[in-house]
């Protein structure tokens, strides 16, 4: 099964006032088989934003899921913000179907959020995740990232 080219997102949903509390959503042709959560990476850098994970969506509507790409605030805002974000996003997600699993799919950081946010029932998938902060701290990971977002 070919995937189709990506299209513009059907609707944004805003979770929050700063430009980046936004999911890009789009829905499948027919009937939704669930939805889909992608959660970007990037070292809570704010170059890295929520075009990154775009290139998976064109795959999961050929499978007839819905899918949410969450943009979140990251960089200057600090773990608090991220954190948040985080609960809105997933719960704006959960929203249109609250009783039904999500399956969250999450790359380097977006892999932590991804297993932070996720409720027992969900399906997580946590592509390189960076789950220990104080070794990455440490190990000066993506160029000091820890150091820089979680100072201290």
């Amino acid at each position: 099964m070919r995937a189709p080219e990506l299209t513009e997102p059907d609707r944004i949903l805003r979770y929050g006032d700063h430009a980046d509390q936004y999911i890009e959503a789009w829905s499948p042709g027919g009937a939704s088989r669930g939805t889909v959560v992608l959660i970007h990476g990037g070292y809570w850098r704010a170059q890295f934003t929520a075009a990154l994970m775009r290139p998976l969506v064109p795959a999961f509507l050929a499978r007839g899921w819905t899918v949410a790409n969450v943009e979140y605030r990251r960089g200057a805002d600090g773990w608090d913000a991220t954190s948040e974000d985080l609960g809105a996003a997933l719960a704006s997600a959960r929203s249109g179907v609250p009783d039904v699993p999500l399956a969250i799919i999450g790359h380097s950081v977006g892999g932590q959020l991804a297993l932070l946010g996720a409720r027992g029932d969900d399906a997580v998938v946590a592509l390189a995740p960076v789950t220990d902060l104080l070794r990455g701290y440490h190990e000066g990971i993506g160029g000091a990232a820890v150091a820089e977002f979680i100072p201290g």
